[in-house]
Parts: C-alpha cells; structure tokens; sequence
C-alpha cells in the first residue's frame, strides 16, 4: 500500500491521558509537509519532504526524514533536523517511556542524524551532529548545559568529537557546585566488542578561567583486567579551585580533611601527570610491577597552610613531584613569617593511605626580630611567646626547621630546630640600658606532643 498526504496543521494542541498533574499538553502552532507512508506485510516506510514546524514559539528549519522497518523488525532512518526540547515534550505525553528520558528531560539541536536498531543487538549505528544539548542530572549521571559534539557509531566503535563552548556541569552527586568550562574540546574513540573494551582520548582539552588541561592516551580492559596510559598536561590551574573540579568521595578521608584549607593560592604554571598501568593497584607500592603514578608540576606564589599554629609558607616558587603514594613540594624561593628561604623541601607520605605523615625542611634567613616573632606565631609560642615583651632584637638570624605533622592527628605533631644569631643585638625593656651586642649563638629547641600526654619540652642556648 502506497499512500501520499500534503498536511497542513496549525494551533492544534496533542494531549495525553495521564493524571491532570503530570505533563498532559503540547501546543502544535504548525505543521506543513509532505508526507509519503508505504506499508506491505510486516514492514513500512514513512518519509517526509518540506517539512516545517513551529513549536513553542521556535521555527524548524526545513526538515527531511526517511524512516523504515524491515521484515526483520530493524529499524533504519535519516532525519535532517531533530529539535529535542520538542521531541521531549511530545515522548512525555506517552504513558510508558524510559526513565532516563523522563528524568533528564533532553534538549538541544541535532542535525543529520542517522540509525539502524534491532531488538536483538540495540543501537548498531548512530551519527549525528549535536549543538547546545542539555540535559538534567540524574541518579548518578550528571547533567550538562550547552554540549556541542559530532558522533559516529558503527556496532562495535565509535568516535566522538567535542566542541562545546560555555558549557556547565552538574554533577549534584559528584561536586559540591556546577563547573563552567569555556572550552572543551577533543576526540574520544572506543572499542567494545564481548567482554573487551578500550577508550582513547585524543587532544581532549578542558579550560576555563581555573584550569587548562590536555588529555591523551587509554583506558582498556581485557579478561577482566584494566590497563591505562594517560598523560594529563597541566597549565594555569589555580590551586586553590582545585577541590571544586574533584568529588571529594574519591579522595581519602584523612588527605581530604588537611587539604580542605591547605592550598590557599598560588598557579600551577605547567606540569605533566602520568599513569599506566592497573588503577586498582594504585599507588603501585606493594605492587610496583603493574604501574606506576608520576607528576612533575611547575608552580608559582604558592600559599601552603601546612600545620595548624604554624606560619603558612608564601610567595613559594618550585616545583611539585608525586611517585605513587609520595608527594614533594620542592620550594626554590618563598617566605614564612617574615624569613625568606631558598630551598625548603615538603614532603607528604602515605598521601592516599591512612595516617599521611607531612614533613617540612629547610634553611630560612632574615632578621632575628623575625626569628622573635616567629617563635611566636609557632607551637613554640608556649614557651617563648612573650619573649618579645620583655625583648628588642636587631641584626640577622637563621632559622633551620624540621617539622613533622602526622596530617590525621595535628597535635602529635614534632617540630625541632635551631635559630642562628649572627651579629645580633637584644635590648631588654626591663632594665633601661641593659644591651647585650654582637650576638653569634644558637638556639636549639624540640618539641613532641602525642595525644593528650605533654612530653618535657628542652632548649639550649650554644655560645
């Protein structure tokens, strides 16, 4: 049977027949074509020609479309133009529809698309272009605003191109606030055939004002076992975002609560991060022989709250290394508490493991009225806080740090040291006129504390 109808349909208003407080109404403000439906036995083709469409108050651009079933029940079609907030308001009129489709509520335009699905094996191909689709979050599925993407799926691969500009995620599960990104662009490819898989990324690129990252390489998996080589390029990511872009869920509990207020600024300027091998033997310690985790990062005006009561560490320029379950922050130049440093090492271990013990060592130099005031803005204020009430201090000192800090249990931190007096004057606000001149000694000190039990704490001035 062959059939052809020129339909022309204007304000007509589709209604369902679910319950009065669901979604029951479409408005239809035109439809014009040419429609062509050719029916034998068990298959049938619909097609049409010149087809225009207003809805919501939004015109289609001219559409075509051809869509078939075969005898043996596949399906085939080519669409030239698919408005999806459309299709959506139209597919929720039905009473039996997917859930996701219900729940996301898709949207956006889709251009030359083209399908063949069979009840057997699914989706088999899919192409299209895509331009600002959104869709809601839902389950554990984020949902995205302003996606623009082409896909080409044949059986067993595909590939997908994005090229999204302004687009949001949300990811209420994941991160604690969408995400903006004003560029993502890049290749995604991937194989799935029986109980194989493999992804490859090619230039995926992610930037905004936060961050500029580059992704290259594989995931793949095979009788059951994940393999990876991933290369993460990094350039002018703010430290201090960096907890909006990572769902707080992956990372250990004990690394999660020190770094909540432990980076406070700073620029990662560039830096490369490296993975291969098995992620469930990650961070390849016990196992060093399936993979291994590597990072090398370039950073500038770095701000690290390292331990609670003790000065931050400033203004840091360095670099930051990472081999498994090890982080060090090796510090070129910086401040703390007024002393500037050349070289001070930070080291985090145990970095994705329970109890990460933190580590801070180096030389720093400056006035020894800084090195007054940094006794007291540390730990060791309980012993020498108010030295400088009673104190005036002139010339240059050096402090050498040693600081461990168990990040789980702050208080069981030790930290020990020494401060250098060279060529120093201290004037005493007790006695007027009481100087004590050309000051060359060292001033050594410890100090443990576990739990709630107090070790003795111990000084000695070295002439």
């Amino acid at each position: 049977m062959l059939a052809g109808l020129e339909l022309e349909l204007s304000d007509t208003t589709l209604s369902s027949s679910k319950p009065a407080d669901e979604f029951t109404e479409v408005s239809l403000e035109q439809l014009v074509g040419h429609f062509q439906l050719d029916y034998t036995a068990n298959q049938w083709q619909v097609e049409g020609k010149q087809v225009q469409i207003r809805m919501a108050g939004e015109d289609w651009p001219m559409t075509t479309f051809d869509v078939k079933r075969e005898q043996s029940g596949a399906l085939s079609g080519d669409v030239s133009f698919v408005r999806l907030s459309d299709v959506t308001a139209m597919a929720l009129l039905m009473n039996e529809m997917p859930a996701i489709l219900v729940n996301t509520k898709p949207a956006g335009d889709l251009q030359n698309v083209a399908f063949t699905y069979t009840e057997q094996t699914g989706l088999d191909e899919l192409s299209m272009s895509a331009s600002g689709v959104s869709f809601l979050p839902w389950q554990d599925y984020p949902g995205a605003n302003d996606v623009s993407f082409s896909l080409d799926k044949k059986k067993y691969k595909g590939t997908l191109e994005l090229n999204s500009r302004a687009t949001s995620i949300y990811a209420d599960t994941w991160l604690p606030d969408s995400v903006l990104f004003d560029s993502i662009t890049g290749q995604l490819t991937w194989q799935n055939q029986d109980a194989s898989w493999r992804v490859n990324a090619d230039a995926l690129q992610i930037w905004n004002d936060d961050l500029n990252i580059l992704l290259n390489g594989e995931i793949q998996q095979a009788n059951g076992i994940t393999d990876t080589n991933l290369i993460l390029t990094i350039q002018d990511v703010v430290v201090n975002t960096w907890r909006n872009y990572v769902p707080k869920r992956i990372l250990p509990a004990d690394f999660e609560e020190w770094s909540a207020d432990a980076f406070r600024q700073g620029i990662i300027r560039s830096g490369t991060i490296t993975m291969k091998g098995d992620p469930s033997a990650f961070p390849f310690e016990s196992e060093p022989e399936r993979g291994s985790f590597d990072m090398k990062l370039n950073v500038e005006d770095v701000q690290l709250h390292y331990g609670p009561g003790w000065p931050d560490i400033m203004h840091v320029n360095g670099t930051v290394e990472g081999q498994g379950n090890n982080l060090l922050i090796q510090s070129e130049s910086g401040q703390i508490a007024g002393f500037n440093f050349n070289k001070v090492t930070t080291t985090i271990s145990n970095l994705v493991k329970s109890n990460p013990i933190l580590k801070v060592s180096g030389l720093l130099n400056g006035s020894t009225s800084n090195a007054l005031a940094f006794l007291k803005q540390s730990p060791l204020k309980s012993r020498f806080g108010s030295i400088d009430d009673w104190l005036q201090a002139k010339g240059s000192s050096d402090i050498q740090l040693d600081l461990t800090v168990p990040l789980v249990d702050p208080d069981s931190a030790q930290a020990k040291g020494y401060v250098s007096f060279n060529q120093s004057q201290l004037i005493t606000k007790a006695i007027t006129g009481l100087e004590v001149n050309k000051i060359n000694g060292r001033l050594f000190s410890v100090i443990r504390a576990y739990q709630q039990k107090k070790l003795p704490r111990q000084h000695l001035m070295n002439p």
